[in-house]
């Protein structure tokens, strides 16, 4: 039997218990904002690490101790060379959501839906499921080097708290990076991530002057109308030529209908293929701060604009060190007679911070698809979160083999 086959056995033989762990991960709620529950989602990962001799360092937020804490699992090496493997502990949905849209674990065929089995707790089983398996089946490489596994607790908000602790891991000893969001299916085969576009995220804030709306109108100054003229020239900024979009994703303002409003906000979302791109945007947002041009009718008042930027992911462009790490994934599928497609990806991940400093590449996870969705009506086309359970085994063989490879260049 060759090494392959040994590994997919091994693989088959671990497959049931490996999606009992991952159910334990589905069926606790972990939404960024449940500090409660990413702990919770964080203690099993350590536990089930601990399995194969990881030691946990746990970091709580300096920033903001509401949030859940990152976890950082390494097995020390006889080498300093080390491997990154890289998740997280957080989703997007709230235990409500989960509940008014009935969105709990359900197989269906091939298909498990749940509540982030795609996007990333699936992902974070196929690392447990390589490592294991390189543990097992090929221990001279597994002890050969270190591995440091990141569980970031607030990837689905964005923070740079998570990057500058990871940094104390990734240095120029680190071999690869390599992220398990989940890999995208295709028509012939499936596909992996080499680049992902930057991300801007600003929360704007509009102050006016309040007062009613009938006997005293011409005095108020209304925030909600500096915020609209606002947004009218954030969203004629988006150029899909160049992958530039801005995006208004939430706005507000008001709270009675007879009161000019004296207060609005909103949130913009950036994406930027370039850094030249991603200054420039972010120049012209800060350029709406100050004095604006809606102003009381007695002239006595002008609105305001308060800007503040948020936690951002660099820009990790199509690179050759990208290039040649996914290069083996490809070689890799085709000695396992699979299809594998590097591609650039537009949505965030932890992965656009370390791809200056080593070879990175992401959509490691399982197959799957609708990331963030959490309503089943497929009558009117939507569906859930879910992942095509063979993949399971499947895109952790092809990572075994790929690491392999690299390992031994």
């Amino acid at each position: 039997m060759n090494k392959t086959e040994t590994y997919k056995q091994y693989l088959e033989q671990i497959e049931n218990q490996s999606f009992q762990f991952l159910y334990e991960l589905v069926n606790i709620n972990s939404q960024t904002k449940n500090a409660h529950g990413v702990n919770v989602v964080g203690k099993k990962c350590i536990d089930l690490f601990a399995l194969l001799g990881f030691t946990a360092q746990i970091f709580p937020s300096k920033i903001d101790p509401t949030y859940g804490d990152y976890v950082f699992l390494t097995h020390q090496g006889k080498s300093k060379e080390n491997i990154a493997l890289v998740s997280h502990l957080d989703t997007v949905y709230s235990e409500q959501e989960e509940k008014s849209n009935n969105f709990f674990l359900r197989e269906e065929g091939e298909r498990l839906y749940g509540p982030g089995v795609c996007d990333i707790k699936g992902g974070t089983i196929v690392i447990f499921m390589v490592l294991k398996t390189l543990k097992e089946k090929n221990p001279q490489l597994f002890e050969k080097y270190t591995w440091n596994v990141f569980l970031n607790a607030r990837e689905e908000e964005g923070t740079d708290e998570f990057a500058e602790r990871a940094m104390e891991f990734v240095n120029n000893e680190t071999k690869a990076v390599l992220v398990y969001e989940a890999g995208g299916e295709e028509v012939n085969g499936s596909n992996i991530v080499t680049a992902r576009k930057g991300v801007a995220r600003f929360y704007m804030e509009t102050i006016g002057r309040q007062a009613h709306s009938g006997t005293d109108h011409h005095r108020g100054a209304n925030a909600l109308l500096e915020l609209a003229h606002n947004i009218v020239k954030i969203e004629q900024e988006t150029c899909y030529k160049k992958g530039l979009t801005f995006n208004i994703g939430e706005a507000q303002g008001g709270i009675a209908i007879n009161r000019v409003p004296d207060h609005a906000y909103c949130y913009i979302d950036i994406r930027t293929k370039t850094q030249q791109d991603f200054d420039y945007a972010v120049d012209f947002i800060h350029k709406f701060a100050g004095k604006g041009i809606v102003k009381s009718r007695s002239g006595d008042f002008k609105c305001q604009t308060i800007i503040r930027q948020m936690p951002s992911y660099p820009c990790w462009p199509e690179n050759p060190s990208s290039d040649k790490l996914a290069n083996i994934f490809v070689k890799a599928g085709q000695d396992l007679g699979q299809q594998i497609h590097p591609k650039p990806r537009a949505g965030a991940s932890d992965g656009s911070f370390f791809w200056q400093i080593a070879p990175t590449v992401d959509g490691l996870g399982p197959i799957g698809a609708n990331d963030h969705c959490s309503i089943h009506k497929p009558e009117e086309g939507k569906e859930q979160e879910y992942i095509i359970k063979s993949s399971l085994c499947e895109r952790a063989l092809l990572n075994i083999i790929a690491i392999e490879k690299w390992l031994q260049q």
